[in-house]
């Protein structure tokens, strides 16, 4: 939505850039409504169950919807105009799935911005002397913003984050929405006000037996993920699966009317693949294999410039085979898409370090004064008390937004995961899949975060950090007993147990079923036996290496992240003869960084 105090909003190039930034794969219906000082604009699959009534005018207020509805069959515009003018805010709680709405009132010259519990769908906006620009994608700023100038603190945050913290974006002085919030402003940098609908999570460990918190934990399930197979759209449905759990219990929940079709994505042979295709041919679906081959590969690097672009900025060049998946499934006409992401950071404490949860961050956690005064990161910056300045502001964000230090250890990791990783890394997926389907996880409805921090078998309780021994034979035993209970997904392994070995959640038994697993092969490895190696999901180490870095080093000598970094260890690492093992994932920081300073150049609005 664009309001100008100024010039008319359609000057040179700002409504079709608008336009643009909303569709940028061109697979979306757009609604719009242009005015003199006023352009609003919503886009969705042809096939969303929304559909037109995202878009909302009844020649007093002009508004638009984003995400999806997990409890109305439409958007409930009288309710959202009743709280805004109200003042009374409590309505928005109701709303449980990711989502954000603007809505600009005519009569007033207010504009409402409200962001969902966690922000977990992104709501940006520009409040400025001339203009007020807010999208839920950066797309916009980068193709309709007059001027624009980067924000250091977000590659600070990159580098050591893995995604920028708090409300800060790679545009200065474009801001993203805090969590459960409402911002009413006047055109033009007028006055701001800022009211919270709800407060943070708190954690609230039960004192139930851990079978009622696995009952408990169904129920909830069985009531909530259903409901997203009914919201996106009324076609068919496509749902990632791999070997893992998370995506199996939200395919286990699925309604026996809506029509699904399974999907991985990958190099053809890894056990991914291997396993879809079993569940897939289990339960009767159809499965797509989306393999990641050489023709693939070799676009790599014109790929990873399309995520960067699509994505507003918002996602590593290093998760770009996520635009070949989304692109694969559109053209399929499979629209609406199911996964299973944060369930394992929600539930289970999984996290990969360093790709998903970063050393800075799991220092953060483990400790709210650590400092990464001996990070080898900070060598990379020209100006290192630039860098700590910005990491402190990033501290301090997370001490007055989520009252860090006063959170018990488990309570920082599973609080960072909801309303920093999820919204953030996942985030920026979220932002590239808008580009071709309408994507959603339940385990981001608000009733299951909920339960996250009212669980003894919850990331709150199965943290390594506070055990001396992590007691990893409870790690899956939740979601295990979910499984077991689903007729077909009972007989099926994962990671070569049944459901029913995790479910007990009892140490001896566990690794009972383990050891007959396992034994076997782990005594034939240590024999020296000859056998076949594991085929990876991805292979960055070897993409970086030999499809990425050879079109990036093109232009190395003038590479814009010298101005922010310092040249000769940038130049250092990026001609390394022999990559050493994690330089692919400091090389996928550099790349993005560059190609989001690229995105700068992008074209003009004259005012």
């Amino acid at each position: 939505m664009f309001i100008s105090n100024g010039s008319r909003v359609d000057a040179q190039g700002r409504l079709s850039g608008a336009r643009e930034s909303i569709d940028m794969a061109r697979k979306l219906a757009v609604r719009e409504c242009s005015e003199e000082r006023l352009y609003s604009a919503v886009s969705f699959v042809s096939n969303c169950r929304l559909g037109e009534d995202r878009f909302f005018d009844d020649g007093r207020a002009c508004g638009w919807y984003c995400g999806f509805l997990a409890d109305h069959a439409a958007v409930p515009w009288r309710d959202v105009v009743a709280a805004l003018d109200s003042g009374k805010y409590g309505f928005f709680r109701e709303l449980k799935s990711h989502f954000a709405l603007c809505v600009h009132f005519r009569d007033t010259g207010e504009t409402c911005m409200v962001s969902d519990r966690c922000s977990q769908q992104p709501l940006f906006y520009h409040d400025g002397s001339d203009q007020l620009i807010c999208s839920t994608t950066l797309a916009t700023f980068f193709r309709c913003l007059g001027r624009r100038e980067f924000e250091e603190k977000w590659l600070s945050d990159f580098v050591f984050f893995n995604f920028p913290v708090g409300n800060t974006t790679p545009i200065r002085n474009v801001l993203r929405m805090p969590a459960a919030s409402v911002l009413r402003t006047n055109s033009g940098g007028g006055k701001q006000v800022m009211e919270g609908y709800a407060p943070t999570y708190a954690a609230d460990v039960p004192s139930c037996p851990e079978q009622e918190m696995k009952e408990r934990t169904y129920e909830v399930f069985a009531q909530r993920i259903p409901k997203y197979y009914n919201s996106l759209s009324k076609g068919r449905y496509a749902a990632s699966v791999t070997s893992g759990f998370d995506s199996r219990v939200a395919i286990s929940f699925k309604p026996k009317d809506v029509e699904l079709e399974l999907y991985t994505y990958g190099i053809a042979g890894c056990p991914d693949m291997h396993e879809g295709a079993q569940i897939a041919a289990a339960l009767e679906l159809v499965h797509h294999a989306l393999e990641i081959d050489t023709n693939v590969l070799g676009g790599l690097y014109g790929l990873a410039e399309k995520t960067l672009k699509y994505s507003g900025g918002t996602i590593n060049a290093l998760r770009s085979s996520l635009t070949f998946a989304y692109e694969r499934l559109a053209g399929c006409d499979l629209q609406s898409v199911i996964t299973g992401i944060s369930a394992d950071h929600f539930f289970r404490s999984s996290g990969a370090t360093p790709h998903t949860f970063s050393v800075s961050a799991i220092g953060m956690v483990k400790d709210p004064a650590y400092r990464p005064l001996d990070s080898k990161f900070l060598d990379l910056f020209r100006n290192r008390d630039a860098a700590l300045g910005n990491f402190e502001a990033s501290a301090h964000h997370l001490e007055s937004a989520l009252s860090w230090s006063s959170r018990r250890l488990s309570d920082r990791q599973l609080t960072f995961a909801h309303y920093e990783l999820a919204t953030k890394y996942f985030g920026g997926e979220l932002a590239l899949a808008d580009n071709y389907v309408a994507m959603a996880s339940p385990y981001w409805d608000s009733d299951i975060r909920l339960l996250s921090y009212h669980s003894n078998l919850s990331t709150l309780t199965l943290t390594p950090f506070i055990h001396d021994e992590f007691p990893y034979w409870k790690r899956h035993s939740l979601f295990g007993h979910v499984l077991s209970r689903h007729d077909v997904f009972r007989n099926l392994p994962v990671h070569g147990l049944l459901p029913a070995h995790y479910a007990p959640g009892r140490k001896i038994p566990y690794l009972f079923h383990k050891v007959l697993r396992h034994g076997p092969d782990k005594i034939g490895r240590m024999l020296g036996l000859p056998s076949r190696p594991e085929v990876p999901l991805e292979d960055w180490k070897y993409w970086v290496r030999d499809h990425l870095l050879e079109d990036f080093c093109r232009n190395i000598e003038t590479l814009k992240i010298y101005e922010y970094m310092s040249a000769d260890r940038v130049k250092a690492l990026l001609q390394r003869e022999r990559l050493q093992a994690s330089d692919h994932y400091v090389i996928g920081k550099i790349v993005t960084a560059e190609m989001v300073l690229s995105l700068f150049d992008g074209p003009t609005v004259q005012p």
